[in-house]
């Protein structure tokens, strides 16, 4: 599988919506990529932490999410 994000490239851990930047990258035989992110936690503190691929997103996916969203409410939904 190839790598999504590239070196310093701006990620948002999806379960949090913390930001950070990726420092690292990691390629395993029998996994997925991983990535290790440059990031403040939410209490402040300076973190380094690997990451799946899968658990990452961008600020631009995560907009464009966030505007999908915005669109089905006001047309009441998904359609039927």
């Amino acid at each position: 599988m190839a790598f999504k994000f590239k070196l310093n490239h701006e990620v948002i851990i999806e379960a949090s919506g913390e930001c950070g930047v990726v420092v690292g990258r990691a390629e395993y035989a029998d996994g997925k990529p991983q990535y290790l992110i440059r990031y403040m936690a939410a209490d402040g503190r300076a973190v380094e932490q690997w990451w799946n691929q899968s658990a990452l997103t961008t600020l631009q996916v995560l907009q464009q999410h966030v505007q999908d969203m915005g669109t089905q409410s006001k047309s009441g939904g998904a359609s039927e």
